[in-house]
């Protein structure tokens, strides 16, 4: 790769990155996050046992759609 264009996709990352920040850093997402975060732990606390099952199904097909066997 030439040199501009490493400086063009560096600068390209960099805006991305503040974007990403500003977008993160909006009360409205950080509320809602805030609510999921909450609604979640709830459901958790009242189902542990179908949470762990869920959590361990979960991984079980992640890993499944991640291994190249």
């Amino acid at each position: 790769m030439s040199h501009n264009t490493l400086n063009t996709l560096g600068k390209k990352v960099l805006d991305l990155g503040h974007s990403g920040k500003t977008f993160m850093n909006d009360p409205e997402l950080q509320r809602k996050l805030s609510k999921v975060k909450k609604d979640t732990e709830t459901i958790i606390r009242r189902r542990p046992l179908i949470s762990l099952g869920v959590g361990l199904f979960a991984g079980f097909l992640l890993g499944k759609l991640l291994s190249r066997d």
